[in-house]
């Protein structure tokens, strides 16, 4: 996992906090290559905008949440993250179902 950050450092805390999150997202996807967490800091509207890149299954997924109060974006983004790996593994179990259809009807 790479964490980086613009506007602002990034404390021992908070990458704990993104440590913490992202690894709750393997339960979604324990097979992903790489998993990026970018954090902004926009000073002039005093909020943070976290992106999350996850690559997985040959495809970059991306989330990205905007917000005042840290934790709470990271949640939202998190939560955006494991949605989108949850629909790829649904459209990945119906494709392979399908495909065991057709074959089975050979």
């Amino acid at each position: 996992m790479n964490i980086t950050s613009k506007g602002i450092t990034l404390t021992e805390s908070m990458k704990e906090l993104v440590s913490e999150r992202v690894a709750h997202l393997a339960s979604h996807a324990p097979t992903s290559d790489s998993v990026r967490c970018h954090i902004i800091y926009h000073e002039s509207y005093q909020e943070f905008e976290c992106e999350l890149f996850v690559h997985h299954e040959k495809k970059e997924l991306f989330a990205k949440e905007r917000g005042s109060d840290f934790k709470q974006t990271l949640s939202h983004a998190c939560a955006a993250m494991a949605h989108q790996l949850e629909k790829q593994k649904t459209q990945h179990l119906k494709k392979h179902q399908n495909h065991n259809a057709i074959n089975v009807e050979k």
